[in-house]
């Protein structure tokens, strides 16, 4: 009974990632079916107890008593650091043992995945695939109550093992035990920025000129449309996000006025410089404005059809599958525009070489690849931030004029 229970959650799990794959072209790759779990004698925390290099883990583990969290039910993946991964991060014996139950629940738990994940699951995947965790949070809601916040954690396998976009150390063995699997990894995981998409813009004064498109944009296009729809507005999806997760390679200021936009003046005079609003001959379809067809361009993804659990990091970028004609391409905001979408023909197009992301944005041959910069392993987050609602890449690049 216990076999077949896990092995039913694990093809419910690549059920789902079965579905998402099929909006992407056949000859992009698939995601296999997975194969049921082959049971071993002892369960997770009795292999985890018996890891030479995985003590200080097993220690929490222990403190904590998740061996009677884990349901004999159910399938779990543990992503569990290594000894010098968690002595690297300052966490020895002596921490793990006065360290605050609460605390070190929070990071220790951000660590098991429910769902027996095998390495097939992780390796045939455009994008981490998202898991939930062990990890919760009450967290206030409207009328002074009070919810449950799962955490999800997003995992990939491609030369190392991903979790949230970072790289964590190469595979060099996956443990199996009657209940699941454990990967040993070469550095803890880390949460997400609590922040939103619109809240690190509006923070960062070396995007002023990017906010004050976004803000002019939305005023465009409501203009344009004749009434108003908060949804399909920027600032509202840069603010909650919640059908989709975008990835936005975000102009700086240098980019800005590199293009010739010194001003928020210089930007609302090109966004007005041609009608916005349905077509008047017809009615038929809704004309952008030349601002939309630019700020637009730096997005990935939009798609209805999309899971929202889809997150595109930087070490997404290097990913060659990335350039699936899905994830590289923006679809217009939705909303009461959805059938008039605004479209590109020409996705980016990106590349990786030695650990730089690099991407196309044009088709004329005299302009070079664009390198995306990163911040440097460990280090705090200044060019890149993945963020509660999605990812944010700055660049020193407006992809103008657009290509459509």
């Amino acid at each position: 009974m216990k076999l077949q229970t896990v092995y039913i959650y694990t093809i419910t799990l690549f059920s789902s990632l079965a579905m998402l794959s099929s909006c992407i072209k056949s000859t992009d790759g698939f995601i296999p079916k997975s194969v049921s779990i082959r049971y071993e004698e002892k369960s997770l925390a009795d292999v985890l107890a018996g890891e030479k290099n995985l003590t200080l883990f097993n220690q929490a583990f222990t403190r904590l008593s998740l061996a009677g969290q884990l349901s004999e039910n159910t399938g779990y993946t543990i992503f569990a650091p290594t000894d010098s991964a968690l002595n690297a991060a300052g966490i020895t014996t002596q921490v793990i043992s006065s360290m605050p139950v609460s605390d070190l629940r929070k990071l220790i738990t951000l660590h098991i995945a429910i769902g027996a994940v095998d390495k097939p699951a992780l390796e045939n995947t455009v994008t981490g695939v998202g898991l939930t965790t062990l990890n919760q949070d009450t967290v206030p809601t409207a009328n002074n109550g009070t919810t449950i916040r799962v955490t999800q954690i997003y995992a990939r396998l491609g030369g190392s093992v991903y979790l949230n976009g970072d790289a964590k150390g190469a595979v060099k063995m996956i443990i199996k035990a009657s209940n699941g699997y454990i990967y040993p990894i070469s550095g803890t995981i880390k949460q997400f920025d609590s922040r939103t998409l619109l809240d690190a813009i509006k923070s960062d004064p070396d995007l002023s000129l990017y906010y004050e498109a976004v803000i002019i944009g939305d005023s465009v296009r409501q203009a344009g449309l004749g009434f108003e729809d908060k949804s399909i507005t920027d600032v509202n999806i840069l603010e909650n996000a919640v059908s989709f997760m975008p990835t936005i390679l975000a102009p700086t200021n240098k980019a800005f006025q590199d293009a010739g936009f010194n001003t928020a003046d210089d930007i609302r005079q090109f966004a007005t410089s041609a009608y916005v609003g349905y077509d008047l001959a017809t009615g038929a379809y809704f004309e952008y404005s030349k601002l939309d067809s630019v700020l637009e361009r730096h997005v990935l993804y939009r798609s209805g059809n999309l899971s929202a659990n889809v997150r595109i990091f930087y070490s997404d970028l290097l990913n060659p599958a990335i350039n699936n004609g899905v994830y590289n391409t923006y679809f217009g905001p939705g909303g009461s525009l959805t059938g008039i979408e605004l479209k590109f023909s020409k996705p980016l197009f990106f590349s990786g070489s030695a650990g730089d992301a690099y991407v196309k944005w044009t088709d004329d041959a005299t302009t070079p690849l664009l390198r995306i910069p990163h911040d440097a392993p460990g280090s705090p987050p200044v060019l890149n931030h993945n963020l509660s609602n999605g990812t944010l890449i700055k660049v020193d690049k407006l992809f103008y004029p657009a290509v459509k």
